[in-house]
């Protein structure tokens, strides 16, 4: 009976040194898969049976198992991608994805960060499932429920300006010009001090010219003036003089801050340009009545006896633009560069984290799903909690070792021929014993 079973023993130890080598051999197909994570046999001894012993506990085993496979969730190397909507994640957690896999429809969970947007505009994976975020607001704060990442502004609207920012010097020491003659250009340029032209944009998208006049009218009290061309005003012809969009008066106090704005806030038009809808801009020339400022968001005009210069101009209007370039942050905020210069966000990522990871099921696909042994999913905003953050251009290769797998084939290849060793062994001891009646 002990010869027979220590064949039997032997037959597990090369079924399970099988078993293992399933394990290896699968790890090692998927070296080069991104988001892989490897696997490892667990296993155990059997026990068969105890005998007397004196003393002590005796007992005789009857070979080896397969506890269970155990996937090994440690982090993947980083490979960079050109591609824009390639994604990594450094830390915990998990991609979700949207959609049917083998029958069954809901949320799925990956490391394989090859996303793409398909013709109708979703953030998708390899197989069609889709990428699961937040909808956000101009400034990044999430505004929605988790759903399907969908872009549709592929193509953004013009936006007409609403507001200019100007940052400027106008010299102390400038002579006092007593009349401004805006009936021409060439006129407005000889009946003024300093002069700055700033960009705008109308409703349908078209740039104009707004030009700012500045004539001192006495000791720290000047004249400001915006013309428009009048050939791109609505009505205007070719050759038209230009039109006066807006007047007002800027006092400094003794110290070359601002004193007072008429109007405060002074405002441009109402203008109406060419086919397009009647706009109104209000500019922002600084805080008026706060002597000696130096804070350099409430700077706008100053009068100090340099030259004077326009030192930073701004508008919020632009054109409409293309959609050419996507980025993602660390954060998961999935950001769009147009064409016309623009960086509109457009969504942002969510990841989910389990209590724990060796308990969720693999389905193939480099996908996962939530079993209760993972625990339900803990979904949120990247860099969150336990959630790792997102790398933009880039994926996570495979965590297998190549160099430890191939030792690990030598070791169980060994105990494999051990193992039949000493089923041929058993085998001839065996065979002696038949013999003896011989």
């Amino acid at each position: 009976m002990g010869l027979l079973n220590s064949m039997y023993s032997a037959v597990t130890g090369m079924q399970v040194t099988s078993q293992g080598m399933s394990i290896i051999s699968d790890n090692i197909a998927n070296v080069n898969t991104v988001g892989f994570k490897k696997s490892r046999g667990n296993f155990q001894d059997l026990i068969s049976m105890s005998i007397l012993g004196i003393g002590n506990i005796s007992q005789i085993g009857m070979g080896a198992g397969l506890t269970d496979v155990q996937q090994l969730f440690e982090q993947g190397s980083l490979e960079n991608s050109s591609q824009g909507t390639d994604m990594a994640i450094s830390g915990g957690g998990f991609f979700i994805v949207n959609g049917s896999v083998n029958g069954v429809a809901g949320n799925f969970y990956t490391r394989a960060g090859q996303f793409t947007f398909n013709n109708e505009g979703y953030l998708v994976n390899a197989s069609g499932l889709r990428v699961q975020g937040y909808n956000v607001d101009d400034n990044a704060v999430v505004s929605g429920a988790l759903g399907d990442i969908k872009i549709t502004d592929t193509q953004i609207q013009p936006r007409p300006t609403a507001e200019i920012e100007l940052n400027a010097n106008l010299d102390a020491n400038a002579d006092i010009i007593p009349a401004f003659d805006g009936s021409s250009f060439d006129n407005a340029a000889d009946t003024s001090n300093f002069h700055t032209t700033i960009k705008t944009y109308d409703s349908l998208g078209n740039s104009h010219e707004t030009t700012l006049y500045f004539t001192k009218t006495a000791d720290n009290t000047w004249q400001w003036n915006a013309l428009a061309d009048g050939e791109e005003v609505s009505g205007g012809a070719a050759g038209d003089p230009p039109v006066n969009i807006g007047t007002g008066t800027v006092t400094f106090n003794n110290d070359g801050t601002l004193a007072t704005l008429v109007p405060d806030p002074p405002v441009l038009g109402p203008v109406t340009y060419t086919g397009a809808n009647p706009m109104t801009i209000t500019m922002d020339l600084g805080t008026a009545g706060i002597p000696g400022v130096t804070d350099p968001s409430l700077v706008g005009l100053t009068q100090y006896a340099s030259e004077s210069t326009a030192l930073f101009s701004n508008q919020d209007g632009y054109p409409t633009g293309n959609l050419r370039y996507i980025n993602v942050d660390e954060n998961g905020l999935i950001t769009g560069s147009y064409s016309n210069g623009e960086i509109l966000n457009l969504g942002k990522m969510a990841l989910a984290n389990f209590q724990s990871n060796t308990g969720l099921q693999k389905l193939g696909g480099n996908l996962w799903s939530e079993t209760t042994k993972s625990g339900e999913p803990l979904i949120g905003e990247a860099n969150t909690g336990t959630r790792g953050t997102v790398i933009g251009n880039a994926l996570e290769n495979s965590n297998v070792d190549m160099a430890e797998e191939l030792v690990d084939m030598i070791v169980t290849q060994r105990a494999f021929q051990a193992n039949s060793k000493a089923v041929t062994t058993t085998d001839t001891m065996l065979g002696t014993i038949m013999n003896i009646k011989q």
